[in-house]
């Protein structure tokens, strides 16, 4: 992946290939994390910690937006 502005490519995993995918529309980190528990064998604890950093870093490099839903919705 690249971004257009900055010029800086990315590489993705399949993990963040599917939370990448799961961005077209605004969601929550638990619906993420969800969605990667149907997919990988990973503790619950670990998927929220790793995507919540992986989003962090994307919003810092300016590929995604937060908006204002929370991070972690309640179900």
């Amino acid at each position: 992946m690249m971004h257009i502005d900055s010029g800086n490519y990315y590489g993705l995993d399949e993990v963040g290939s599917s939370i990448w995918n799961q961005l077209a529309q605004p969601t929550s980190i638990r619906a993420i994390c969800d969605a990667i528990q149907g997919e990988f064998m990973v503790e619950r604890e670990r998927c929220e910690a790793d995507a919540l950093k992986f989003l962090e870093g994307m919003v810092k490099d300016g590929l995604v937006v937060q908006v204002n839903l929370p991070l972690f919705d309640s179900k």
